[in-house]
């Protein structure tokens, strides 16, 4: 009887590691860079997570503090789950000739917005599982509700969390969006990845909002990413020249990690810069109407801080330019009236006065 259970054990072993490699060559045939299996189990990093937010750490990101339970289990969003599929797909497209930029808008922004691409990948992969069992259940996540993404692809073997907080991989870097996909099916889970980052510090040196506190524990409220995209009001003073040229997002951490000096180029041409985008200048943003902002940036993730939004963080990479040139354009501007910008073109002005 022993011996009996041994040899079915050994069958649903193949079986379930047959499986598991079918899954991941079709992940990979989809489009996939990156692709693991996770258990589905209750995420040690939860409690990091719960600290995190009682420290305020997510600013004014209410959503993050919302469901904060969901997150300690994917069984808590779906219950038959018993494996977490997560996939990653590189994004990194080089800067090329452009320095030094007079602005700055983050790499993973530079074209289509990443959701409905890794969204539409991850349905075709849930459809090959259905192929393969009628009786799956499955549900896809991208960035669109509770999931400790970055904890579960690291469980998947993906990469490490990083001392910036980001996803690193050995082989692509950091440049990485990801996604999951929860599943049903059992199946083979990839060992959790180790831990790179050794004494290295870089990523906290160089940012100049001090955002990263300590090693692995960013302060959103702080971060350039944080202030440029989700800050919905006046930006504080004190940080606005911490922003640099920076008008939507930062990569100054990923940029200076050792893991991404041999970053791929992505292959997605959704993801490289849209066709005239680099080639605008700080006086071309400076100019830019509430009606070419919508058109220029539709089907992107920077249409979502509205216009608004947008010329504040361009107003202040004018001020922080030392070009007085931008002070014709900047005073143009405040004849808009737009509240929000009124007090970030004041600054901006200002302090290219005290310069010129």
């Amino acid at each position: 009887m022993n011996c009996a259970g041994r040899v079915n054990s050994s069958v649903a072993s193949t079986f379930m590691d047959d499986l598991t490699n079918k899954i991941k060559l079709r992940a990979a045939k989809i489009g996939f860079d990156l692709v693991g299996v996770a258990p589905a189990e209750a995420i040690g990093d939860y409690s990091h997570y719960k600290q995190w937010i009682d420290n305020g750490f997510h600013a004014d990101m209410a959503y993050m503090a919302r469901n904060i339970e969901k997150r300690r289990d994917s069984r808590n969003l779906l219950a038959t789950t018993q494996s977490v599929i997560t996939v990653g797909l590189n994004y990194f497209t080089p800067d090329e000739d452009r320095v030094p930029p007079d602005w700055i808008i983050s790499n993973y922004a530079r074209n289509r917005d990443y959701h409905d691409i890794i969204q539409t990948m991850l349905e075709e992969l849930s459809h090959y599982i259905l192929e393969l069992n009628a009786a799956a259940e499955c549900k896809i996540y991208c960035d669109t509700g509770p999931v400790l993404e970055r904890a579960i692809a690291m469980r998947g073997g993906l990469g490490w969390i990083g001392k910036n907080t980001c996803l690193i991989n050995r082989k692509i870097g950091s440049y990485v969006f990801l996604g999951e996909l929860l599943t049903s099916i059992k199946l083979y889970p990839d060992n959790p990845a180790k831990n790179y980052c050794g004494t290295c510090v870089k990523c906290i040196e160089v940012c100049p909002t001090q955002a990263i506190t300590r090693p692995y524990q960013l302060d959103s409220g702080l971060c350039i990413s944080y202030l440029t995209i989700e800050q919905k009001n006046e930006l504080p003073e004190s940080l606005r020249q911490g922003l640099g040229q920076h008008i939507f997002g930062c990569d100054l951490c990923q940029a200076v990690c050792p893991w991404n000096r041999r970053a791929p180029v992505t292959k997605f041409g959704d993801f490289h810069p849209m066709p005239g985008l680099m080639s605008r200048t700080l006086s071309d943003w400076l100019s830019l109407s509430e009606e070419d902002f919508k058109r220029l940036f539709h089907g992107t993730s920077i249409k979502r801080t509205k216009w608004h939004r947008f010329m504040r963080n361009v107003i202040i990479a004018a001020g922080n330019s030392a070009n007085s040139a931008y002070i014709k354009q900047l005073l143009s501007l405040r004849k808009a009236g737009e509240a929000l910008l009124l007090p970030h073109i004041d600054w901006s002005v200002k302090r290219l006065l005290s310069k010129s």
